[in-house]
């Protein structure tokens, strides 16, 4: 993995993502996954309300999940 301007770069065996996440604590709060493949300009945004202590990385793998399926269809 690399990091560029606090995005990530993920290289997978078919393609590279830019990814990004973040939560706003384990107090109430957000979850949020993003992420894009420059070749195929396919993206993925989720936002949900689960905690980011909730997710043990499960809103991530939808992400890249949903964004396989659409590049792979």
């Amino acid at each position: 993995m690399k990091v560029g301007t606090g995005w990530h770069i993920v290289q997978s065996s078919k393609s590279q993502y830019i990814w990004q996440n973040g939560g706003t604590g384990t107090m109430g709060g957000y979850t949020s996954s993003a992420a894009f493949d420059p070749k195929t300009k396919r993206g993925v945004v989720i936002l949900s309300t689960i905690l980011a202590s909730d997710t043990e990385g499960h809103l991530d793998k939808l992400c890249f999940g949903i964004l396989d399926v659409l590049n792979n269809p």
